[in-house]
Parts: structure tokens; sequence; C-alpha cells
């Protein structure tokens, strides 16, 4: 059959996607009709990068971005898809836009293409002579179209927007893959064009690995490998004997493929929970490696078989021992899962799985998060990536279990570099404007199949957007609810503030009045006291004024020479010394509570101070009442007039105590009794 002309475009139709495809340099350059999207795989192959250079550049470079991985159905379909304008991108990068540009510029609305004609399929190695090849026959476009409503909702889960799914292992989110497409989702690892129908029509799904004539007798471990592959590619359900009852010289951990890939490999990224314990039963090795360095784990969280059949939470117990593994590219498991939240249609799968490992994990917080945080070669952690694919779900979940949203990547940005240039595209007024190649939205559906598949599609999405509309709906209402808590919070603690502001008014208030009463009760006190010394020297006044009537009074009874006696006597000398002592300290302190008091009632006013100062006064005076008092005072004054005549009686005192040492000097001198007179002086 003659090949593909070079540069002109035809319409195809493989695993039940129709496409656009066009030959350049050989290679057959896809772009799907719905959407599109280019086969960045193709891509490469037309720059000429071998295998393991593409791989590189996917790895690296494209499967950062948005993407979707296709690695199942009709070979030439499958490889790594991109949007337009990356596609576009990535051909300026490699300097082959020219030669992409009957396929990128090629516009359906001035005609369809004519279809393209069929392609011959790889035969296997085993194929007997004379054998017919099988050819897999090509569905129409018409009849094959696919239902993209769920694969467009699964697609808007990558949005930082949160998602009205919660997937657990009762999730209400739908699979991404359509049930008739469900077994297409298997991994095929890079298998030839026709494999996978080869396998439909029976003949060796196995056409890249020829052992050669007698290999089977020469390498048993061959057969087995190509038994084992023969059922992960076939649509069987039935286990082979080999693995059941294994022989003795069979080798779980043997490759089966080109990629090194062990059928540990192959069962847990197809989901196939009772062939891996089988595997593991007879001997397979959970930290066995393929040619990138990745576990049976790595590629079971690197498709979405698992989630679909609600099987990783098994899974992952038979194989967490191998969670600290990182692959050649240093890319732990939590790498390769959110990884897969990249993938359109895939973000669910990728949170079953996060969600699964995560909840497991979570009683070893310190090691937990030091997995969380490991960077690959690239310096990208989980977080980050997760941040690239907009996915708050998967943000929130990981940064709830320690992940650090300071790590920088190689390129300098960390997770809060995503995350606000997110918020700024999705704040901007516009977004960017779809292709022109692409198709109407509103464009009809003339079979019946595609108009069953829009209607499925439409009421798909109906319900998807109630359930948002749901989410938000009760997610604000938590909001509020925190915010009306808040709030109430907040007016309590104000009133107790106010409150607590009053009491110390109050408090200040009685501090000061109980320091003014202290200050009035001692001021009242120190006048107590003035008026009782007063009171207390006025009786030593009228004390001594006795004592010196008696004195004189003796003094005119006795005889001059019993007076010189009298007086001479040490008794009656030491006595009035000692009055005389007594009368000079009593007119001192006389004189000082005398200014003492004249100051005190200087400095005091009337009224209440006034009324204070009666009943102080009535009570120095022996209880008295105090209406009694201003009769009282009037007897005071008289006594503080008295102090004039009182000083005179002191000094009267010192007069007569000095004419009496007189006496007694001259009693020492004299031959003979001097006669005195009274009071006079000696003669």
């Amino acid at each position: 059959m003659p090949p593909l002309p070079q540069g002109q475009v035809f319409k195809a139709t493989y695993s039940g996607v129709p496409v656009y495809e066009c030959l350049i340099k050989d290679v057959a350059v896809m772009r799907r009709r719905s959407d599109a999207w280019l086969n960045a795989t193709q891509l490469l192959k037309v720059v000429g990068l071998d295998k393991s250079q593409r791989t590189r550049v996917l790895e690296k470079e494209i499967q950062k971005g948005v993407h979707e991985k296709v690695q199942g159905g009709y070979g030439k379909y499958q490889g790594t898809w991109i949007p337009m304008d990356v596609a576009l991108a990535l051909a300026d990068h490699y300097n082959i836009r020219d030669l992409l540009e009957p396929i990128t510029s090629f516009d359906p609305s001035r005609g369809s293409p004519p279809p393209a004609p069929k392609h011959a399929v790889a035969s296997s190695g085993r194929v007997k002579k004379g054998e017919d090849i099988v050819e897999p026959a090509r569905a129409s476009s018409e009849e094959s179209s696919v239902a993209v409503g769920g694969d467009e909702y699964a697609r808007s889960e990558g949005s930082m927007s949160p998602s009205p799914s919660d997937v657990s292992s009762t999730s209400r989110t739908p699979s991404p893959i359509a049930p008739e497409m469900a077994q297409d989702s298997y991994p095929r690892y890079d298998a030839p064009p026709g494999a996978y129908m080869m396998a439909r029509n029976g003949a060796s799904p196995y056409p890249y690995r020829d052992y050669g004539h007698g290999t089977y007798e020469d390498d048993p471990q061959a057969r087995y490998a190509e038994i084992i592959l023969d059922y992960f590619i076939s649509e069987t359900t039935t286990i082979p004997p080999l693995l059941v009852n294994p022989p003795p010289d069979f080798d779980p951990n043997m490759s089966i493929d080109e990629d090194e890939h062990s059928a540990l490999h192959w069962a847990c990224a197809m989901g196939r929970i009772r062939v891996v314990k089988l595997l593991l039963s007879a001997g397979a090795d959970v930290f066995r490696v393929n040619a990138n360095g990745q576990t049976a784990l790595m590629r079971a969280a690197m498709f979405s078989n698992n989630y679909d059949l609600r099987k990783f939470p098994e899974l992952f117990e038979l194989l967490h021992r191998s969670i600290l593994n990182i692959d050649r590219n240093d890319r732990t498991v939590f790498h390769h899962v959110v990884d897969l939240a990249l993938s359109r249609g895939k973000p669910h799968a990728a949170r079953y799985y996060l969600e699964t490992m995560i909840n497991r994990l979570s009683e070893y917080g310190e090691q937990l998060a030091d997995i969380l945080n490991f960077q690959d070669d690239e310096g990208e952690s989980a977080l980050t990536m997760a941040a690239r694919a907009r996915s708050k779900r998967l943000v929130k979940l990981l940064l709830e279990h320690g992940a650090d949203p300071k790590i920088r990547n190689k390129e300098g940005r960390n997770t809060e570099d995503y995350i606000v240039e997110d918020e700024r595209f999705r704040a901007s007024p516009s977004r960017a404007p779809a292709p022109e190649s692409a198709p109407l939205a509103g464009r009809p559906h003339t079979s019946e199949a595609g108009q069953r598949a829009a209607g499925r599609s439409v009421a798909l999405m109906s319900t998807l957007l109630h359930d948002l509309a749901d989410s938000y709906d009760t997610e604000l209402a938590v909001l509020d609810k925190k915010l009306s808590h808040a709030q109430s919070l907040l007016l309590q603690i104000q009133g107790e503030i106010t409150d607590s502001g009053r009491t110390e008014a109050s408090l200040a208030a009685d501090s000061k009045n109980a320091q003014d009463g202290a200050s009035r009760v001692a001021q009242l006190q120190k006048i107590f006291d003035h008026v009782t010394q007063a009171r207390d020297a006025d009786a030593s006044v009228r004390d001594w004024e006795s004592v010196r009537e008696r004195i004189a009074n003796t003094q005119q009874k006795q005889e001059p020479g019993d007076a010189q006696q009298h007086l001479l006597a040490p008794a009656q000398d030491g006595e009035a010394q000692r009055l005389h002592a007594e009368a000079v300290a009593l007119k001192a302190q006389y004189d000082a509570l005398k200014s003492e008091y004249a100051t005190e009632v200087r400095e005091q006013g009337t009224g209440h101070t006034m009324s204070t100062y009666r009943r102080l006064i009535a009570a120095g005076c022996g209880g008295i009442a105090t209406e009694e008092v201003d009769a009282v005072v009037s007897v005071l004054s008289e006594l503080l007039d008295q102090q004039g005549e009182a000083r005179e009686v002191a000094d009267r005192a010192t007069e007569d105590i000095e004419m009496e040492d007189k006496l007694d000097t001259g009693a020492d001198t004299a031959s003979q009794p001097v006669a005195a007179s009274g009071t006079g002086a000696p003669q």
C-alpha cells in the first residue's frame, strides 16, 4: 500500500478519537479534531530526537505544563498531547514551524480533507510463514464520537478553584475514563502501532521482541515473558496458569518489555490486585525498578486504573515499603501522583492516590514532611508541582501535612509564586481565545451516537455544575458562620474591656477618697494632741502657782532663822531646783504648742473643719456637749491670756531660787546671822 503523501492533510479515527493527520519527514503528525491539540511526541520525532532524548524533553519541559498522556489504544495515537499554542511554541524552539504549517494552519471550515488510507500493522516476530497479517478495522469518525463532558469537567479540576467532589472510595465523581474506553486506559509503554488491535484479533501482542526461531526451547523465560505480556495487553480476564502455579524456573522479577518493566509493574499499573498478590507470593520484589528507576508503586500512581477500580488503598498496603524510593530523576511517588494531576482528566485520581498515601502515613508526621519536601533534579517538590497544576485541593492537602511553600525550584519560583500567578490569571477580565481552527461549541451532532454522547455530556455537566454551586454555598455558609462567631466574640471582648475601665475608675475614686479621709484623720489627730498638750500645760501652771503660794505661806509663818534654815535645807533646795526646771520646760513647751496651735488654726478653714474642731475640743474638755464649746472657748482664751502671768510667776520663782543661792553663800562667810525681811535682799 503506498505511503501517505508528504504535507497532505487527511482525516482519520484512532481508538475512537477523530484526528487530522499529515505526514511530515516520514512522521505521521496528528491534530485532534475536537480541540486542535497536537501530539508532542510526534513533533519531537520530526525534530529528529531519539527515544531517550524525547523522554527527557517530555518529562522536563512538556509535562510540566498542560498536557494529556495517552498510553492506550492504537499505537499512532499514543503519546503526550498538548494545546495548539504550546505546540507552536515548541515548534519555534526547534525551528520546525514551517514544516508543521500544513497541519497547524489547516482550516476545516474550508472543506473536509480526504480520509487517510489504511495503515499496515507491524507483524509479530512469531508470525508463521504464509499466515496473513491481520489489519485493524478502522471505525468511521461518525460512529466513534467520544463524550467530552466528563473529560472537560475533569480538566476543570486542575484549576485552583475547589471541586465539589470529595474523592474517596465512594466518590460521586465519575470516572474520567468512559466505560467503553476503560480497557484502552491501561499503560502501553510505547507499544508499537497495532499491538493492541493485534491482540484483539488473535495475533501476537508482542511484536517488538523477536526471540527468533527456537527461542522458547533455549530460553523459557522468554516464553514466560510473552505469556504474561499477552495477558496484560489483551482483554482476557483469565489469569494465566503460569502466575497461579508458577514453575520452579519462573523468575517473577524478569523484564517483560524493552523498558525493563516486570510483571509486577504491569499488574500494579493496571490495578490487577489478584495478580499482584500472586506475584508477591512468587517472590516479586517491590523495590524492583524499570529502566527509569521507577518502582511498581510509582507506575501504579502514574495511571488512573487503580482509581477507576478503587483498589489503590489495598495496593498501597502491599507496596508501601517502597515509599522512600526515588527514580532516575530523583522523583518520589508523590511527584508522580501530582504529575498525574497535570494530565487532562486525571486530577480526581491524583487526589484519590494522594489522600490514600497521606492518611496511611499521617502518624509519621516528620518523616512524611521530609518525603513531601524532597526535590527532584529540577528542584521541584510535590507542592510546587501541585501549585503549578492549579489544584487547590492538592495544595491544601500537602500544606496540612508539612509541605513547605517556601521551597524554590531551579527556576527560582515557589508555591506562592504559582498561586499568585493563578489568581492574577483568574482575575483578568478576559481569557485567551480558543484557536481559530477549533470547531464551534454549538455545532449540531448528526449521528445517533454523537447525540447520545452530547446528551450525556450536557446532563453530566449540569449535575457537576450544580454540585459545584452547592459546594460553594456550603463553604460560604461555613465562612459566614465563622465570621458571625468572630464578630460576637469581638463584641464580648469589647464589653469586657468597657466594664474593666469602669471598675478601674471606681477603684481609683475610692482610693482617692480613702487617701483624703486618712489625711483629714491625721490632721484632726494632730490638733487633738495640741489641745491636750495645751490643757496639760495649763494644769502645770496652776500646780506651780499652788506650790508657790504654799512656799510663800510657809515663809510668812516661820521666823527669820527658821526661814534661813528652811532655805538652807538640802531637801528644800532640791525641790526648788526641780520645780524651776519643770517651769522652764513647761514654758518652752507651752510656747511651742501655742505657736503650732496658732499655725494650725490659720491653716484650717471653716464649716466642716470648725465642727470637727468643736468635737475635738469637747472631747478634750471632759466630754462636754458640742453646743457648749463656744462658751468654753472664752475660758480657753483667758487661759491663753494668762500666759504672761505664768511667765511672771516663773520669773519670780527664778529670782527666789537665786536669792536662796545667795543666802546660802552668805551663811558660809558671815560671823553673825544677818537678818532678812520678807522678800527683801540681804543688807
